[in-house]
Formats: structure tokens, sequence, C-alpha cells
């Protein structure tokens, strides 16, 4: 079995911050994230008998390519003290997903031929929230 799978993205945003106390604030904010993910599988199966014939040979590929788009309203509390900076916030997740899937198949043995499998791009729209609680150190 042969695998590569491709994981890359970006993503930014801005935050509006009101002091509430000395080293504490409480923000709200707006971000945006892209992410996109491509998985290749490819697989050969060769079965033989007792006498060493080949009785099955085949070439299957798999390939999912999947694409989200994700805007993230945040709000949360950021304490900050020295070097130091804690924040925890909450994101809704707002995310727009791309799918799509290709199957390939060559049968050499027993007999010659193909399969191909296409399934439809999905579309899904989600939304979900999320606590986070992050710590940073500045230099």
């Amino acid at each position: 079995m042969n695998a590569r799978n491709n994981l890359y993205g970006i993503g930014g945003g801005y935050d509006y911050s009101v002091p509430v106390c000395t080293h504490l604030e409480g923000f709200v904010g707006i971000g945006f994230e892209y992410l996109h993910l491509d998985i290749l599988t490819k697989n050969n199966l060769l079965i033989k008998n007792e006498k060493n014939e080949v009785i099955h040979n085949s070439h299957h590929t798999y390939s999912n390519n999947r694409k989200a788009y994700s805007l993230l309203p945040q709000m949360g509390l950021r304490y900050t003290i020295g070097h130091f900076e804690t924040e925890m916030r909450y994101k809704l997740y707002m995310a727009k997903i791309r799918d799509t899937m290709d199957e390939y198949e060559i049968f050499e043995v027993p007999v010659v031929g193909e399969s191909r499998t296409y399934r439809a791009p999905i579309n899904e729209t989600k939304l979900q929230g999320a606590p986070s609680f992050n710590i940073s150190y500045f230099f």
C-alpha cells in the first residue's frame, strides 16, 4: 500500500479588545481559515494458488480532495502579566466544506478490465462552537 497525504491551510483574523481591569481585557473578533487536504492511496492485490499461479491481480487508486472555508466569530478574555499572556476564547466555526472522491481499479487477472467510481462533489455547511485556551510568552 502506498499513501500520500497533503494538508495545508492559512488563516488570519482581527480582534478588538476592551480593558476590564488591570492586566485583564475582554475582546471580540473575527477570523478566516482555509484548509486543503489531499489523500491519494494506491493498493496492489496479488493472489496466487498452491501451484504459484496468479489467480487475481488488481491495482486500486483512491483519491480524496477536501477544501474547507471557515468564518470564525470569537470572543473571550485575555490576561497579560509581564511577558506572559493567557487567553480563554470561544470560537464559532461556520464552515463550508467541499469533498470529492475518485476511485479507479484495473484488473489484470482473471480478466482484463477496469472500473471507475466517481462520486459527485459533496458540499456541506457546518456550524460548531469550541472553547480555546492559550498560554503565550513574548520575547
